[in-house]
């Protein structure tokens, strides 16, 4: 769930620029190896590639700037660096705050219908903790008894010889 969907699109958008300049940067070192070797021929395959890929970064950069400045309703020439940095953040800070109320809202309903049905919210949670060291790998016997239960004394009965 997206707090502001043209988030999405810019976080793709600068996903894409980034692979773009890094093609770039290894265009640039071919070219310059192909200078050194004196190969003509592949210095201008070398170069119109690149040449290709910085006309594609600036098309995907202009297709950023101009999603940025639609979402803060400024024009694309009035944003600064700052400006449009600091609008993603704050959209993405907007976004977690959400999602961090949803999942929050969950747990709180989750507790109330544990409760309702005699079930420990404690346990539950004991028993994901138990399901999640299993998951990584840490299944020591120390930790938990047989039921999936944290053990008070760190002792559970399948430590027990």
């Amino acid at each position: 769930m997206t707090a502001q969907p043209w988030l999405d699109s810019v976080i793709d958008l600068l996903q894409q620029e980034i692979a773009l300049s890094s093609q770039i940067d290894a265009q640039l070192v071919l070219e310059r190896d192909a200078l050194l070797s004196r190969d003509a021929q592949s210095v201008a395959q070398y170069s119109q590639q690149k040449n290709t890929l910085l006309i594609d970064l600036d098309s995907k950069h202009s297709t950023l700037m101009q999603t940025i400045s639609e979402a803060t309703g400024q024009p694309q020439e009035a944003l600064s660096d700052d400006q449009w940095l600091q609008t993603i953040t704050d959209a993405r800070k907007e976004q977690l705050s959400k999602l961090w109320y949803e999942l929050h809202d969950q747990l709180k309903a989750l507790k109330h219908k544990n409760l309702q049905n005699g079930v420990s919210l404690n346990r539950v949670v004991s028993r994901s903790r138990f399901l999640l060291r299993l998951l990584k790998g840490d299944n020591s016997p120390q930790t938990y008894d047989a039921k999936g239960m944290e053990s008070s004394s760190r002792q559970g009965s399948l430590g027990k010889a």
